[in-house]
This record gives C-alpha cells, sequence and structure tokens, in this order.
C-alpha cells in the first residue's frame, strides 16, 4: 500500500526541498551516520539543556574522531550536527550557508534587525557596521573604555568595604550597556551608577524565554503560523517591550544631538544608530519599531561581553595563581599608576590576559550555531549537505574535543601558548564564529574586556567561595553560570 503523503518527517522536509525524491534524499544521507531516534514524546518533554546533553553525548558515541558529523532530526527539522574543524570552516565560509535557519526567526518576536535578517536585508544592515568596527574606531574609544572602568570600580567600592558576596555582572552589564551605546550608537545613558534600573535581569529573562521557545519542538512545528498565540510568544513580547523603549529611547537621543549640531539625519553616518535611523526614515517606522531594528544587536552584544567579563572575573576569583599572574602583568605594563589610560601598544603586550580571556571564552562561548543550507554543499569531497536541512555546527563539543584539547574540561589558560596552539589543526577555535556572518565585534569586543579587567584586578582582589567543579550551567546566547557570578573584592595595596 502506498504510503499517504505527510506522514514522515522527511515528507515533510521534501515539501522544502523538491529537488529531492525521499528515495533520493535517503540515498544521499546514507553515508552520514545517525543516532537512535528519540520518540514524539521525548521530543515534547524536552528543555534545551537536555537537548543539548543528549546531542553532546550523541558526539561522544557516534562520531568517528575523524569524521565528527552526524544527522539528527528534531522534529521535521533535519539537522547535520558538525564538529569537524574542516567540515566546519566549509560551511562557515560558503555562501549557500550564510543564512541564519529559520528557528532564528522566533527572535524577530523580540527584534528584527541585523542577528535575524538573511539576504540584502541582512547586507544593508551589515555593511555600515564592518565599516564602523575598525581597528581606527575601537582604538579612538579607548579612553571611554577606561574612564567608564574606572567609573565601575568606584561604585564596586562599596563592597571592598564590607566585604560582602554579590552578583557582579549586574554592574558589568551596566558598563557593557554604557559603553556600547556610547562607541556604537553615539548616546551616552550614564547607567553605571545607577543601582534600580534592571536591565540585567530584564535581558537575562528575555534571552532565557527566547532560548526556552526556541527549543521546544512545538516551536519547529507550528512557528510562524502560531506565534501570536502562544504563551512563549507572548511572554516574549511583553518581556521584550521594555528593551523597544530604551531603544528607541537611544535613537531619539541621537537624533536629537545630530540637530543640535545643525546636522540632518539623511547626513553620512558616523554611528550605528544613524544607519538605523535612516532605515527607519526610509520605511517610515513608528519609534517602538525602530526600536525593535535596534533591540536584538543591542541585547547580542551587551549580553555577550557582560558575560565574558563576568566569567572572567569569577574564574580568576577561583583560580588565585592566575588571577596574581595577570596582576603581574599589570605591574610590569603599568606600573603603579591606576589613572593612565592604557594604548593600544600597552594592550599588545597583555599576553597572559588574552590568554585568559581565550580561555573563558572556550569554556563560556556560544553553544552552537544554526545555518540553512539553501543549495547542495559539498563538504570537501567527504560529505554532501542537501539543499533545505539545517546544518547546526555544536561549537560547545568542539571547543571540548578532548582529542584537540589537553585539558578540555578545565580552565586552563595555557591551551593558548604558541607551541600549544600549533599542536591542533586549523580552525578549531571559534568564539566570534567564522566567516561572512561572524561576529564583526571582535577586535570591540577583546579591546574592551582587557582594559575592564585590567582596570579591577589592580585595585582589587577578587574571591569566591564557588567552585569550579561545582558550577551548574545554564544555556543561553553563551553557556552562563547558574549560581550567578558570586564574589567578593578586597582593596589591593
Amino acid at each position: 500500500m502506498a504510503r499517504k503523503k505527510g506522514k514522515s518527517f522527511l515528507s515533510i522536509l521534501e515539501m522544502t526541498t523538491p529537488k529531492y525524491t525521499e528515495y533520493e534524499f535517503i540515498k544521499l544521507l546514507r553515508s552520514i551516520t545517525e543516532p537512535k531516534r528519540c520518540s514524539l514524546q521525548e521530543y515534547f518533554s524536552w528543555e534545551c539543556k537536555k537537548a543539548l546533553e543528549v546531542v553532546y553525548r550523541m558526539c561522544n558515541e557516534y562520531c568517528l574522531p575523524r569524521e565528527r558529523i552526524f544527522k539528527f532530526w528534531f522534529g521535521p527539522v533535519l539537522g547535520i550536527v558538525v564538529t569537524n574543524p574542516k567540515y566546519i570552516e566549509a560551511i562557515l565560509t560558503s555562501p549557500d550557508a550564510a543564512d541564519k535557519h529559520y528557528v532564528y526567526k522566533v527572535v524577530e518576536l523580540v527584534g528584527n534587525g541585523l542577528f535575524t535578517r538573511n539576504g540584502k536585508e541582512w547586507e544593508e544592515l551589515r555593511k555600515p557596521l564592518d565599516k564602523l568596527l575598525t581597528k581606527k574606531m575601537v582604538e579612538s574609544n579607548l579612553g571611554m573604555f577606561h574612564k567608564k572602568s574606572i567609573k565601575s570600580c568606584n561604585v564596586l567600592k562599596k563592597y571592598a568595604d564590607t566585604g560582602e558576596c554579590f552578583n557582579i555582572r549586574h554592574y558589568i552589564t551596566n558598563f557593557t550597556l554604557d559603553t556600547v551605546c556610547v562607541s556604537i550608537f553615539g548616546y551616552d545613558l550614564n547607567e553605571i551608577e545607577n543601582d534600580n534600573h534592571n536591565i540585567m535581569e530584564t535581558m537575562e529573562s528575555i534571552v532565557e524565554a527566547t532560548v526556552k521557545f526556541v527549543s521546544n519542538i512545538l516551536t519547529l512545528l507550528y512557528f510562524p503560523f502560531g506565534e501570536k498565540f502562544s504563551k512563549g510568544s507572548r511572554c516574549m513580547r511583553n518581556l521584550a517591550k521594555s528593551f523597544w523603549k530604551l531603544s528607541s529611547e537611544i535613537l531619539q537621543g541621537r537624533l536629537q544631538a545630530r540637530t543640535k549640531l545643525g546636522e540632518s539625519i539623511d547626513d553620512k553616518p558616523i554611528f550605528y544608530s544613524d544607519v538605523l535611523l535612516q532605515k527607519a526614515k526610509k520605511y517610515n517606522l513608528s519609534w517602538e519599531e525602530a526600536g525593535k531594528l535596534t533591540t536584538d544587536m543591542l541585547v547580542a552584544g551587551i549580553d555577550t561581553s557582560a558575560v565574558t567579563i563576568s566569567c572572567i572575573l569569577l574564574l580568576l576569583a577561583m583560580n588565585p595563581e592566575h588571577q596574581d599572574a595577570v596582576y603581574r602583568e599589570q605591574l610590569e605594563i603599568f606600573g603603579d599608576d591606576l589613572e593612565v589610560s592604557p594604548t593600544w601598544q600597552q594592550l599588545s603586550k597583555m599576553a597572559y590576559l588574552t590568554r585568559v580571556i581565550k580561555e573563558v571564552m572556550r569554556l563560556f562561548g556560544p553553544i552552537g550555531i544554526f545555518r540553512k543550507i539553501s543549495n547542495d554543499l559539498d563538504l570537501g569531497g567527504d560529505y554532501k549537505l542537501p539543499q533545505g536541512c539545517a546544518a547546526f555546527i555544536l561549537l560547545y563539543y568542539l571547543h571540548r574535543d578532548p582529542t584537540l584539547w589537553s585539558h578540555p574540561n578545565e580552565f586552563y589558560p595555557d591551551h593558548f601558548l604558541p607551541e600549544e596552539c600549533a599542536k591542533r589543526p586549523k580552525n578549531t577555535y571559534f568564539p566570534f564564529s567564522w566567516g561572512p556572518r561572524s561576529c564583526p565585534g571582535s577586535v570591540y569586543a577583546m579591546a574592551s574586556h582587557k582594559i575592564f579587567i585590567s582596570t579591577a584586578i589592580r585595585r582589587y582582589k577578587f574571591e569566591t567561595d564557588l567552585k569550579f567543579d561545582k558550577l551548574e550551567y545554564k544555556y543561553s546566547l553563551l553557556l552562563e553560570v547558574s549560581q550567578g557570578y558570586m564574589v567578593k573584592i578586597k582593596p589591593r595595596n
């Protein structure tokens, strides 16, 4: 008896990949390992954490050391999970894998800017940002990073006086919010001294709600048809409204500043906010719609930097020997002068701190990247990814692969000594992704992270009661610590 169409996941996929019959599709993928499938009941009960733990286990059980690739059905979506550096490079640098998978469309409930767009719409927003985030631009903001870092350290002084344990991420979030707004959007919110503005809590709630919604199998089955009616989507929109308001406030503040200078909205953009204002004018967007155009990038930029800096300070607090080494390096560069503003040359001398930052980004980086395969993609003659499938680059596993890292599940900054890097194959480390859709702010992030850590570590000694082997994790834009970034600080002599 002929099988009715629409009864299998392959039939569903066939609708989006008309190039293949079901038989041809199976034949094309036959060479790629497939673990035992989970039942629908298991799918519906999954949270993001459980799903990623299962995929991580599958990498260990089913990926041969050379191939590091297998296929995995997540509801109607066929995912090709990849952890092989050779295949990852082929995917991330291919124009046939430049588009983000439709799962990212869920993020449009929060913001619909650079992070979620594809094709020409993405290029219109990305090219101006690439022109802005140059080394020259970053270097021109080193003094601002330093002033904001000093201001943040002054706010923290109350904890040095009392010895109280506190979650440092709240203050780091205010620092990253201020620095991003000044350098990229041309508007200073002056949030660092604002203890009452719950930016961190709001942002955490938005990101957690988004991750939970994306990881639910129901999302893949009915999105975008029922997103207006689901509890998860309503929750995301309600949480995002405060950020739409904040984003529109930033854009309006920048517009007022240009007007006072006698400049027009149509003049050559100086900040990225100028680009967004021009887009808002071109498409006749309301202030709320313009805020949505800004929000996803604003949240992503602030959140990832805040988490990374918080993780760096927490791990240095857990490892006094590494903290002392970073501190000694800073003294060698700056001496006893706590007020000197770092130069680009001085930042380049921070070899030990650079290794620490890279190691933290290895352990607490992005979980993975979903890419839509728009045309058949040949992975160097070994495998071919068919049009319509989703490539899931599991950075979480790649950055913990025991065949690549001598201490995969430990904090070990010497992973990034030159001689250790030389032992690993090319492209085994992607904290900022790779290729045309890589994070444009890698140079910016490294400079701002170094300046904040340098400023803080020369003023305070960081301690914590948390232990690395007892940490619990949650999955967000980056891997995060569930217990919070709880530290104590003591003033240095």
